[in-house]
């Protein structure tokens, strides 16, 4: 029936949500774990005389961006990681820029699908149906108030509905 579709629909497009939102969240720290190493090699690799632990920090540093990917790096003739490519960062922080630009779009996306499938599946007859016999009910229980409170004349033969209705009218126009 259009409701379980409804309902299946928003169901899928919650998970398509939550995995955009997770991809979203491992390009941001891939970035910002990339960003930081290409800060701390910045620092150590203006260090001319670097002392043992510097130098094994630079060593270490270079190792995780060549993890990240081998061409940031250039090597020497025994194949030891050396220096990175300055040409290799720029097109990484690029294609960083660019993946989190492409994620937050296709999430956007997937938020606007979700929201429209939500939609339709609040809006569906049954769910429709259970707003208007909610209405109902409560329409209902306000006659059987109001008519409770009818029968509770007071001493000028008015209900007390009306002459609460009645004094506020006064106040008001006594303002």
């Amino acid at each position: 029936n259009a409701n379980m579709e409804a309902t299946r629909r928003y169901e899928q497009k919650t998970k398509e949500v939550a995995q955009a939102q997770k991809e979203l969240s491992k390009t941001q720290t891939k970035s910002k774990n990339f960003e930081s190493l290409i800060s701390s090699y910045e620092k150590l690799s203006n260090v001319t005389n670097k002392t043992k632990e510097q130098q094994q920090e630079y060593n270490q540093v270079l190792k995780d961006l060549e993890k990240i990917d081998p061409n940031l790096i250039q090597y020497d003739e025994n194949g030891s990681p050396v220096k990175v490519r300055i040409n290799e960062v720029k097109r990484l922080r690029e294609e960083l820029k660019k993946a989190i630009e492409d994620q937050k779009k296709l999430l956007g996306d997937k938020l606007k699908e979700k929201a429209d499938a939500s939609y339709d599946k609040y809006n569906s007859q049954p769910e429709i149906q259970k707003r208007n016999d909610a209405l109902k009910e409560a329409v209902d229980l306000s006659r059987k108030l109001e008519n409770n409170l009818g029968k509770n004349k007071i001493d000028d033969g008015g209900n007390l509905l009306t002459n609460y209705l009645k004094g506020y009218e006064t106040s008001k126009e006594a303002l």
